[in-house]
């Protein structure tokens, strides 16, 4: 009964010698002490023992080892040889791989807060002797330090377990505005272009008016390049803001700006960004290798890639256009004033 009793006691303390030690080494002891100064209490008591860095660890794994070899050994005697070997590997399991791979609880944390006094002293008491074993093993092996340099996938890789952390201080908004950030420089305008099948294209001889008003709300774009003789020339882009304030009649070519610009669909977004501010123009016109259209990219597309978002231009705001009329005489109105 007294083996028995031993064993479970035992087996508690390597489980409880695991659960503290990844409480420890959850956060940076900067970390902790930002939030002890904000008034975390369990942090104060954790920061003397995280400053210890690798003594620390080295500490927990071997407490953590101890207490698991005195329970096989235990269990060995306890119980029959099949029992004791399967005890031992779920003990050895739950210690050394299911515990620190989960979130620690509030009772880990709790206890991790009540040991953390003795430990730091512990610690302080052996720190110069571990000190020197640890210099003296770094001397004769040794150890491969992070340089602190990381490539584009290790930061995209780190991120995104930034977003499904239990204790994520990040709004995942800004994540992903990140990750979108970081993934930015490896997009061409052909992955995010509007495909020349899916462009709208409007003839500089049209004539303006409300059915010509309708049907280019209708498709959902504000901006319209504008064709000469045939689509393949291309000689303004035309307004959707510009079309609905107009109050006279006419033509396209009447109204449309005449500014045309170009870019190779193979071209990274961060280029196409650049241009977009350098010409203060919002839409490209992409073309290929023969210079042939493919389609068109605005500086929404760009953006949006950043962002991770769509961004709603103001006329897909409203069904109706009177209202969006309205909005830019309004908008006018009071740039005026001021």
């Amino acid at each position: 009964m007294i083996s028995w009793i031993f064993l479970l006691i035992v087996s508690g303390l390597a489980i409880l010698s695991s659960s503290v030690g990844k409480v420890y080494r959850a956060s940076p002891p900067k970390e902790l002490m930002r939030r002890a100064s904000s008034g975390d209490a369990i942090a104060g008591l954790l920061h003397p023992v995280a400053q210890h860095g690798m003594t620390v660890e080295v500490a927990i794994w071997l407490l953590s080892g101890l207490w698991t070899s005195i329970a096989v050994v235990l269990a060995s005697h306890v119980l029959p040889s099949f029992i004791a070997a399967a005890f031992a590997f779920c003990l050895m399991l739950l210690v050394f791989a299911v515990i620190p791979a989960v979130d620690s609880s509030r009772a880990s944390k709790f206890m991790a807060g009540k040991l953390a006094p003795r430990l730091a002293g512990l610690l302080s008491a052996v720190g110069p002797v571990s000190n020197r074993i640890i210099k003296f093993v770094r001397s004769r092996r040794p150890v491969s330090i992070h340089t602190g340099l990381y490539d584009k996938a290790d930061l995209i890789e780190l991120f995104e377990r930034q977003k499904v952390a239990g204790n994520n201080r990040i709004e995942q908004n800004e994540l992903n505005i990140v990750l979108h950030a970081l993934e930015f420089g490896d997009r061409m305008v052909k992955d995010i272009m509007t495909p020349r099948r899916m462009v709208r294209f409007v003839s500089g001889d049209e004539p303006v008016g409300p059915i010509l008003t309708s049907e280019l709300h209708g498709s959902g774009f504000s901006r319209f390049p504008v064709t000469g003789e045939s689509q393949d020339q291309i000689i303004g882009t035309l307004y959707l803001r510009d079309l609905v304030e107009y109050k006279k009649s006419g033509v396209v070519k009447n109204i449309m700006k005449s500014s045309v610009y170009y870019v190779n669909q193979d071209r990274p977004l961060e280029h196409v960004l650049s241009a977009f501010i350098k010409t203060k123009h919002h839409i490209f016109i992409a073309v290929n290798e023969f210079e042939e259209i493919v389609g068109l990219i605005t500086i929404e597309d760009v953006i949006e890639q950043i962002i991770g978002h769509e961004i709603v231009d103001e006329f897909d705001q409203h069904a109706d256009l009177r209202a969006v009329a309205a909005l830019y005489a309004k908008q006018d109105h009071i740039s005026r004033k001021e």
